[in-house]
């Protein structure tokens, strides 16, 4: 992460990051930190300072050992993972409110994951041997962080056993669903069509070819870098969601 071109504020006061108050209510709100008792979220805040951070620049690489912890409070950031034949693949988009980091920024182990700013962003982050201490000193801190590493983990888990069990257009659809919720809803996701790609874990011409068929098949409209779905049932039935949550039938 280049520090340089970083605009930086201390957190003397837990309350005053220099934040909007939309921002403000984002970080407190956020389920993670919501459920850490208010010592602990103290404790992190003083801890913390916040960046303003450019689309495209790096928080943290994959295979790292030292690590610092992270929260959005505005734009978004990516999470990529690595196979082991070196593949990446997109492993998941972090929004306001959310904090992610992995164990290694306690115990000098290589990062999982790589961190880069889909937009520009702002993010507080704490750094690798602060949250050494606050881990040493708040035993419920290790837990919730252990529970965060277990559901990345089960995430990856997911993620392979979609490749081998499912089309690429019901992951695709799959992929389109999940982004919608996470943008409460809304059915204009501006992502280019190599993004889909590593999100999918799939060529871009593929990708292209199942996003033309589901185009032709009025499920959704293409645009520059973008696409808007236009018949959210119509993509639950391509995405398998609804075939797989039908409860089974009496014996």
């Amino acid at each position: 992460m280049n520090r340089t071109p970083l605009q930086t504020h201390a957190a003397n006061d837990p309350l005053s990051f220099g934040l909007a108050l939309h921002e403000r209510a984002a970080l407190q709100q956020g389920p993670w930190f919501r459920a850490l008792p208010a010592q602990a979220q103290a404790a992190m805040l003083t801890q913390a300072t916040l960046h303003a951070v450019a689309a495209g620049q790096p928080l943290c690489r994959h295979g790292i050992a030292r690590n610092d912890w992270f929260a959005v409070t505005r734009g978004s950031v990516r999470l990529s993972a690595v196979f082991v034949s070196g593949k990446a693949f997109t492993l998941s988009f972090m929004g306001p409110g959310e904090w992610f980091g992995e164990l290694s920024a306690a115990d000098d182990m290589p990062n999982l994951v790589e961190a880069v700013a889909q937009t520009d962003c702002s993010v507080l982050v704490i750094r690798s041997a602060s949250m050494k201490r606050l881990v040493s000193q708040h035993p419920t801190l290790l837990q919730a962080l252990l529970r965060m590493s277990y559901a990345r983990l089960a995430e990856l888990e997911r993620v392979m056993e979609e490749l081998q069990t499912l089309p690429l257009a019901a992951r695709l659809a799959r992929k389109i669903v999940w982004l919608m919720q996470r943008q409460n809803g809304a059915s204009h996701l501006r992502l280019s069509q190599d993004e889909w790609a590593d999100l999918v874990v799939a060529s871009r011409s593929r990708v292209n070819l199942v996003l033309r068929s589901m185009e032709r098949e009025g499920v959704l409209r293409l645009e520059r870098r973008s696409l808007c779905v236009l018949s959210l049932p119509r993509l639950r039935e391509l995405a398998l969601l609804d075939l797989v949550r039908r409860p089974r039938a009496a014996a």
